[in-house]
C-alpha cells in the first residue's frame, strides 16, 4: 500500500464514512489506504443502518461516503436524509455494482454531491481493479447511456478480448475484459475446472 502526498491541512477535511459491510473486499483496501495516508475514517454501525450513516455524516462532518449502491439508495430514501445537515459531504464512492446515473443524480439533487467514484473489480483479483472519478458541473445531469470504467490501479493490466479467439478486439468493439495482477487467487478450492475457466494463458 503506497502513500500519497496529501497536505497535512487537507487530511482532516477528507474524513470518510465507511458504510460497506466489513467483509466486503473493499474493506482492507480502503481502510489500509486511509490509515497509511493519515486520513480519519468513521465506522457508523456494526450492522448496516441508513440512519446511523446519516447521523455519522452530520456529527463528524464526513467529506466522503463509501458504500454499495443498494445501501446508497437506502440512505437517500430514509426520512432523515431530507431533514439532516450534511453539507460537508462532497464525494460518494460506490462498489459492489454500478453506481448508476439515477443514483448519482439523486445525490446531486438532494445533497449537492458532485464527485462520484466507482470502483470496479472482484474478489479474485485485487478487489478494486479500476476506478472512475466523475467531477461534474453541479448543473449537469448524468444522462449518458454508458460510462468508462476509469483507470486501472497500480500493478494491474487489462485488455478486452474476443471470447472465442482470445485476441484483443479493435477499439469500440464488444468483448470480455481480462485482468492480470500480482494479487489474485491461485485457484478455486477443490474446483480445478472452474480454475481453468477463470485463469487462462499467462495468468490473465
Amino acid at each position: 500500500m503506497s502513500k500519497i502526498n496529501i497536505p497535512e491541512s487537507y487530511r482532516e477535511k477528507m474524513l470518510s464514512c465507511y458504510a460497506f459491510p466489513m467483509l466486503h473486499i473493499a474493506m482492507p483496501m480502503i481502510i489500509f489506504g486511509t490509515l497509511v495516508n493519515g486520513i480519519p475514517i468513521v465506522f457508523p454501525f456494526g450492522n448496516f443502518g441508513a440512519q446511523d450513516a446519516i447521523r455519522a455524516i452530520k456529527e463528524y462532518k464526513c467529506f466522503m461516503l463509501l458504500s454499495s449502491p443498494r445501501m446508497h439508495y437506502e440512505i437517500l430514501a430514509h426520512p432523515e436524509c431530507n431533514q439532516t445537515e450534511m453539507s460537508s459531504l462532497k464525494t460518494v464512492f460506490g462498489g459492489g455494482s454500478i453506481l448508476t446515473f439515477d443514483l448519482a443524480n439523486k445525490y446531486r439533487e438532494k445533497l449537492g454531491v458532485n464527485i462520484f467514484v466507482n470502483g470496479y473489480g472482484m474478489s479474485e483479483c485485487s478487489g478494486i481493479s479500476s476506478l472512475r472519478v466523475d467531477l461534474s458541473d453541479p448543473n449537469y445531469k448524468i444522462d449518458s447511456e454508458m460510462l468508462p470504467i476509469g483507470f486501472f490501479s497500480a500493478f494491474i493490466e487489462g485488455k478486452v478480448v474476443d471470447p472465442k479467439t482470445k485476441r484483443i478486439v479493435p477499439h469500440g468493439q464488444v468483448g470480455i475484459l481480462q485482468v492480470r495482477t500480482r494479487i489474485k487467487i491461485t485457484c478455486y478450492f477443490a474446483e480445478p475446472g472452474k480454475t481453468r475457466e477463470a485463469i487462462v494463458d499467462n495468468d490473465w
